[in-house]
């Protein structure tokens, strides 16, 4: 799939961009992933995400993550919600990502 991704992307003229941003992704530091059940107020660690969404969607959200990362490595900012950047957000519709700047908040 990324293959994928890399040959459209190449095609458009952005391939040095597009190799960087694959050889980074082969390695991640240690992070968790928490969430909520619908109706629930439990925080529970998750094992896995699945994200059902249109193609533009997942881009968005794909968006607002790289824009959390900058402003936590730029502002030191210590988190940032979704729902706080998307207009008439619609928690019916719609979940709440909630991006945490582990240099600043540790789990217990």
């Amino acid at each position: 799939m990324v293959e994928l991704v890399v040959q459209q992307i190449r095609q458009r003229g952005l391939a040095q961009e597009v190799e960087a941003r694959v050889q980074s992704m082969k390695r991640l530091t240690k992070f968790t992933v928490q969430g909520t059940a619908v109706g629930s107020d439990k925080n529970i660690q998750l094992d896995e995400v699945s994200i059902l969404a249109d193609p533009e969607t997942i881009r968005n959200l794909g968006v607002f993550l790289i824009s959390a990362a900058s402003a936590m490595s730029t502002n030191g900012v210590e988190h940032m919600h979704l729902q706080d950047v998307i207009e008439d957000f619609d928690h019916e519709e719609n979940v709440d990502f909630i991006a945490l700047n582990s240099r600043l908040i540790k789990t217990v």
